[in-house]
């Protein structure tokens, strides 16, 4: 049965990747980002048959309820809830704000929890089928980096709060699950990268043994997640780092 997915982030390389999956598999995605610009390239790539965009800000909750029933009125309600959308920001310790902090959570976890609030009323997704929400998380929380504090907790309260939204949300046949990818080559990681020495990246890379990871890495193992063939796992955080963490 066709599903409609969703996607926070869409115009990241992952959200993206997430977007394309979908499609090809004959889903229909609701793409959701800040830059509108980027969002009509995404809609390019996927067809316009295949998608609808909306301009929206993670940190714009006020106008989420508003954003939701427009998506629904003109879309139907949803199957599935995707969070690749965050924030990222290396810095260490004594340089971080409470401004910063309260960013860096408000971005990854706050406007995620919203989602998934609305997600699970009736109103805005659909009953009669199997629903899952699935939110980007990181290796970070648990595999400690220097400059990563603001970053890692955010991440870690992430998984926390996906736990009891999976025991909370299973009466309504809603699954709840995360993902925890390493180094994917992104845009964003390779400017990262580029400002290494030989030395440091050379280190990167042996710390994964199966190599650093794509984009695609990511979006199969999201598609997994919300299809039937994962409809008896909730409360699941998928680590998928190419043997980092082992």
């Amino acid at each position: 049965m066709k599903k409609t997915v969703l996607i926070t982030g869409a115009t990241s390389d992952i959200g993206l990747s997430i977007a394309q999956k979908h499609v090809y598999e004959g889903n229909f995605v609701v793409l959701l980002g800040r830059d509108e610009e980027k969002l009509q390239s995404v809609v390019g790539l996927l067809g316009e048959d295949s998608c609808a965009h909306y301009v929206w800000d993670l940190n714009a909750l006020y106008s989420l309820k508003p954003l939701l029933k427009d998506i629904v009125s003109k879309h139907g309600k949803l199957t599935d809830l995707i969070c690749a959308a965050g924030y990222h920001k290396v810095q260490p310790l004594k340089l971080i704000s409470n401004e910063e902090l309260m960013l860096m959570m408000q971005t990854n976890v706050h406007s995620h929890l919203m989602l998934c609030q609305l997600f699970s009323n009736s109103l805005y997704s659909n009953k009669m089928q199997n629903r899952s929400v699935t939110m980007i998380s990181s290796i970070a929380h648990f595999v400690g980096e220097p400059g990563l504090v603001a970053y890692s907790a955010a991440k870690g309260a992430l998984i926390s709060a996906s736990k009891s939204l999976a025991r909370e949300l299973a009466p309504r046949n809603i699954r709840v699950n995360t993902i925890s990818p390493g180094w994917v080559e992104t845009k964003h990681t390779k400017d990262v990268a580029n400002t290494l020495g030989n030395a440091a990246l050379e280190k990167l890379h042996s710390l994964y043994p199966l190599g650093l990871g794509t984009p695609k890495d990511v979006a199969d193992a999201c598609y997994f997640l919300s299809s039937d063939a994962s409809r008896w796992i909730t409360g699941l955080d998928l680590v998928i780092d190419g043997g980092r963490s082992v």
